[in-house]
């Protein structure tokens, strides 16, 4: 729960780090990215359902043997990413403001709970679960 926690914390720390190099980078799309008040939510919880159900997922992989496996652990990861990018292209085709924001949130919160999904993996593989 703790590991939880911290990525939703390094999360935010990511995007807000972004948020602020593209203030100072390109002032017009830092601008909108922070008048987008529904797009950072929205992004991080698509990025936090995204690494539940990767948990899921992977815990149930983890109890099959040879082909149900490999069934969950590449067919269900490919379907959930999938899953991950129709639901960002519905964001974005409905064309709601702070597409900015919402892909910055995605994107950091996804790479960061990948790291502690492989964190995660690292530790059952070498029996510390």
């Amino acid at each position: 729960m703790r590991r939880w926690i911290g990525g939703i914390a390094a999360m935010a720390t990511l995007t807000a780090l972004i948020t602020l190099f593209a203030r100072v980078a390109a002032p017009e799309a830092g601008k909108r990215m922070l008048e987008a008040p529904v797009a950072f939510p929205a992004g991080w919880g698509l990025a936090l359902a995204n690494a539940a159900l990767g948990y899921a997922v992977n815990r149930r992989a983890l109890r099959g043997q040879g082909r149900d496996f490999v069934r969950w652990a590449v067919g269900a990861n490919v379907l959930r990413m999938l899953l991950l990018l129709a639901i960002m292209a519905a964001f974005l085709g409905a064309r709601f403001r702070g597409g900015e924001a919402f892909l910055t949130a995605i994107f950091s919160g996804y790479f960061v709970f990948l790291a502690l999904e492989v964190l995660d993996l690292h530790k059952i593989g070498s029996g510390r679960t």
